[in-house]
């Protein structure tokens, strides 16, 4: 019990901390075995209980996409302005080179007949009308920012950072005159789209999905003829990301063997044809223009050079609307996307690729190639040089924003920073815990243990312990204070509560630290559960229950409480301003929902302690809270009060210096810990952790 001491030369009294409670270099030690996070079950006999959980969770859902939903509903409202703008369909003279082969389907010279034969044909079954088409093509392209937002969710990208990289696929006005033009590029964009999302599905791609690529990458080829270059890429990108160099050869073979069952039959029928090589020349003939793209060439006076096309296809002319046409030429004047900004995707994308910094560690490395280089491959090739402002740029708008935000992931959120693996004790902690031993020995405290940091608080400390509860939803509570070098005899006054357990440090060092020795206390010596308080009397020992319940449950690994959804007694303008506006900062960083970043009381799984680092020697509620999130734990707010303080004065200084340390280490934990975590960790497409063993592209040793 508190304030006995162990036997002279009591051999566990001088024994060091057992070192799986240390923290050591790129790994993370836990006193007890974690297990899988429970999801807790919501059970009712109302009828329309589960109709109101489905409503629930769609709810949840939008908010969680809420940025990408909304590119998304604005895109459509656009392409169904360029509907009524333009009516039925844009078209030129490639558009009458693809519309004749509906008369007699046969491989040209000009230009291949994919586009024809899979879009066109199926749906010439149905009507003639120039209408469907387009219209098939605007639903393509949403499609396409839809397949792109998912590759980024894929691989761990920030929602809103994914909704912005979908902006010119959906918005940008280039890509709505080339849906609404009679031209392969929608559809040739679309396939290269999913394309990468099925061989970027995992970070190492299996047989389906190498397989899938190649069938996708093949038919891309005989839509728009440049998709050739873009097989090597698919070649190289499972060659690079392979476990060993048996199963990338596999993989790429069977990537080859898709291009074989897609390509091969068009490649035979080309040469029965025509005599030769179906891609001999990869682009033949003229492209069209750059103001094939404007939708201010298509506003009278001037008219569609190709006429009969509407008289032979449903019959109906081009009919320009107003005010929507005019609205759409103008729109196209300022809302595109400058190529030379566009270059800023592939630029970031190889510099991840090529494993700066963080993006070494990160796994993303072939992904982020991948999505750089395939558009300049087009460009290249399509064009004989890079044409920023041609046709072949419409596949860079498709990818190089996603290569983008795929390498600034990277490059942000490779790994940890070296801070992360900081020693979690030092001199001073060895120190207060020889003194500890020496005091109690080994003791076995009770499954809840109040861990209370104490800095001259002589004064309100005691009527702070006289209000501990024994017990805390009916489990055994003990309490753990540690007093951080005082001078004013805090210690003696915890010592006369034979209630507590004293940790006694030799030096001030700050509130964090203080608090993560006493968690280190808690933990080794048994606690299942901590919660946590101050010694000023501000928190309500009533409030105990609340915190520590979701806990019992199963419903959250670490629970704070909230003034904001509670109570709180304080005149303080500048610090209630200041508890909004780190709960918006915290919560834009994290995508937690949070209220309340700096609320003392809370109650948290023993083994948190263990696996969060704590470095901060003052400021530590915003880091443990960050590095809670940051490690996967459910977190949980609950109404709680905060009272005025009853004795003595605060440690942290005045509002204006005590908000910007704050802000330090919340911008600071941030970072270390992956901003807010390494993308490795959260990525569905690499819940299989690569092996760095024999992957040339991986963190490597």
């Amino acid at each position: 019990m508190p304030g006995s001491s162990s036997a002279p030369g009591d051999e566990a009294s001088t024994s060091e901390p057992s070192v799986t409670s240390e923290r050591r270099a790129g790994s993370t030690a836990t006193l007890v075995e974690q297990s899988p996070p429970r999801t807790p079950t919501v059970k009712s006999s109302r009828p329309g209980a589960r109709a109101d959980l489905g409503a629930s969770f769609q709810l949840a859902w939008c908010r969680q996409h809420a940025a990408f939903l909304t590119v998304l509903l604005a895109g459509l409202a656009l392409r169904i302005v360029a509907l009524v703008a333009f009516r039925p369909a844009l078209v030129v003279e490639e558009s009458d080179a693809h519309l004749s082969i509906l008369d007699g389907v046969t491989p040209g010279t000009a230009h291949p007949v994919g586009y024809a034969l899979f879009e066109l044909t199926p749906l010439s079954w149905f009507t003639d009308a120039l209408t469907p088409v387009v219209v098939a093509q605007h639903l393509l392209g949403l499609a396409t920012g839809i397949v792109v937002y998912l590759l980024l969710a894929r691989w761990g990208v920030w929602r809103w950072f994914a909704a912005l990289a979908t902006l010119p696929v959906l918005l940008d006005p280039r890509e709505l005159a080339s849906e609404h033009l009679v031209l392969p590029d929608t559809f040739f964009g679309f396939l290269l789209a999913v394309a990468v999302l099925a061989l970027c599905w995992q970070a190492r791609p299996g047989l389906v999905a190498a397989l899938t690529g190649g069938i996708l990458l093949g038919v891309a080829a005989t839509v728009r003829p440049m998709g050739v270059p873009l097989i090597m890429g698919a070649v190289a990108m499972v060659l690079l990301t392979g476990a060993t160099w048996r199963s990338r050869f596999v993989a790429a073979s069977v990537v080859m063997i898709g291009l074989g069952l897609s390509v091969g039959p068009y490649v035979a029928w080309y040469h029965q044809e025509q005599g030769e090589d179906a891609f001999a020349q990869l682009q033949t003939g003229d492209d069209p223009g750059v103001e094939t793209w404007q939708f201010s060439s298509y506003l009278p006076p001037g008219a569609s050079p190709v006429g009969d096309l509407y008289s032979d296809h449903g019959g109906e002319q081009l009919e320009v609307t107003q005010p929507a046409a005019d609205a759409l030429a103008k729109y196209q004047g300022f809302a595109h996307l400058p190529g030379r900004l566009l270059l800023v995707g592939p630029l970031v994308g190889v510099l991840a690729g090529l494993g700066l910094g963080r993006a070494g560690s990160s796994g993303m490395r072939s992904v982020c190639l991948l999505t750089a280089l395939v558009p300049a491959g087009i460009l290249l090739a399509g064009s004989g040089a890079a044409d920023l402002n041609g046709r072949d740029q419409l596949p860079a708008l498709v990818l190089w924003p996603a290569a983008a935000a795929l390498g600034l992931t990277a490059l942000l959120r490779g790994r940890r920073a070296s801070a992360a693996s900081q020693p979690q004790i030092d001199d001073v902690d060895r120190a207060a815990l020889g003194a500890f031993r020496d005091r109690y020995a080994e003791p076995a405290l009770a499954p809840v243990v109040v861990v209370i940091a104490a800095y001259n608080e002589a004064t309100g400390l005691p009527r702070v312990l006289s209000s501990m509860p024994s017990t805390v939803c009916g489990l055994a509570a003990d309490v753990v204070v540690v007093d951080d070098g005082s001078t004013d005899g805090t210690a003696d006054a915890a010592k006369a509560s034979n209630r507590v357990y004293v940790v006694s440090c030799p030096v001030n060092r700050g509130q964090g630290a203080a608090m993560r020795l006493g968690y280190r206390v808690a933990r080794d010596h048994g606690a299942q559960y901590i919660i946590t308080t101050d010694a000023d009397a501000q928190y309500d020992t009533a409030d105990f229950p609340t915190v520590l319940t979701p806990l019992l449950e199963g419903a959250a690994d670490f629970v704070t409480g909230s003034r904001r959804l509670g109570r709180q007694h304080t005149i303080d303008r500048f610090r209630r301003a200041g508890v909004y506006v780190f709960a918006w900062i915290v919560s834009a960083l994290t995508g937690e929902r949070l209220t309340d970043t700096s609320f003392g009381l809370r109650a948290m799984r023993a083994q948190v302690t263990a696996t969060v680092t704590l470095n901060q020697a003052q400021y530590q509620s915003a880091e443990l809270l960050i590095g809670a999130h940051s490690h996967g734990y459910r977190i949980l707010e609950v109404p709680g009060t905060m009272h005025m303080r009853a004795a003595g004065s605060t440690k942290k200084g005045g509002n204006l210096i005590y908000g910007l340390r704050y802000a330090r280490v919340v911008l600071g934990t941030w970072w270390r810990e992956g901003c807010p975590a390494p993308a490795r960790e959260r990525a569905p497409a690499m819940s299989r952790s690569l092996d760095s063993v024999g992957s040339p592209l991986s963190s490597g040793r």
